[in-house]
């Protein structure tokens, strides 16, 4: 029987240790049960932002149980997001040294527009973040998820 099991409550612990809830062990238990189980072909997967997928794959590696288990997204979309998060680095860093050169003027307003670029192209692919990717749902018997919906 194939399995999609969304594991987010996993990743937000990972993320946040406050919320390494009873919800989160209840969901661990069940998710380390079902991948040693030879009934069951598992796939893992996740609803939300950009910060929970990399929270649930280090969630993921972390655990020996689950570390050959796959999780569904889309590596292209990660490292698109991935990409972005550099380029924000490496304003920062530009703006950091022309401030302390004292030439901020110089390429303020290239910096200030291209962050704002970030910004909107950040939102646009965190709305996708959550999807599962390929035809994950289409083949699964069984898709569960905590107290989180399916992503549109």
């Amino acid at each position: 029987m194939k399995v999609v099991h969304d594991i987010s409550v996993l990743g937000l612990g990972q993320y946040n240790a406050l919320a390494r809830t009873g919800v989160a062990r209840v969901v661990e238990n069940i998710v380390c049960s079902l991948a040693e189980s030879q009934e069951c072909d598992l796939l893992l997967s996740h609803s939300g932002a950009f910060d929970i997928l990399q929270a649930c794959l280090e969630y993921r590696s972390s655990n020996p149980r689950l570390k050959a288990i796959p999780l569904a997204h889309s590596s292209f979309i990660k490292s698109l997001y991935t990409k972005l998060i550099e380029l924000d680095k490496m304003l920062n860093n530009h703006s950091q040294i022309s401030h302390a050169r004292g030439d901020v003027n110089q390429n303020e307003s290239f910096v200030e527009e291209f962050r704002q670029s970030l910004v909107t192209n950040w939102s646009i692919i965190n709305k996708y973040a959550g999807l599962i990717y390929g035809n994950s749902l289409d083949t699964a018997d069984i898709f569960h998820a905590n107290y989180y919906p399916i992503a549109p």
